[in-house]
């Protein structure tokens, strides 16, 4: 990881580590309550997820001076909005291809 945040800076390397904390405490509340084959199949499907919420955040970051607080917010929270509903349509016009 040090070689990975050399290379990409502060901004991204702070971003990239929002992964872990929150996976390992999603992971923490999943298991014991719907099992470990659930637990897993969240994980392996939360990825996508989480670009949406990077982008969302880079966004607000670099947005906030040049639109003031209220558009940048909006801004980011649209994005992973769209982002997560754009994944989702996709996945299902591919299941819906299979059939």
């Amino acid at each position: 990881m040090l070689e990975i945040s050399t290379w990409a800076g502060p901004a991204v390397t702070g971003i990239l580590a929002v992964y872990p904390i929150s996976s390992t405490s999603l992971m923490l509340i999943l298991q014991p309550r719907v099992g470990g084959r659930a637990a897993a199949a969240v994980m392996a499907n939360s990825l996508w997820g989480v670009f949406g919420i990077s982008f969302g955040l880079a966004t607000l970051s670099l947005s906030v001076v040049s639109l003031g607080i209220v558009p940048a917010l909006a801004a980011a929270l649209a994005i992973p909005f769209v982002w997560n509903l754009t994944v989702w349509t996709v996945h299902r016009c591919d299941a819906l291809a299979l059939k």
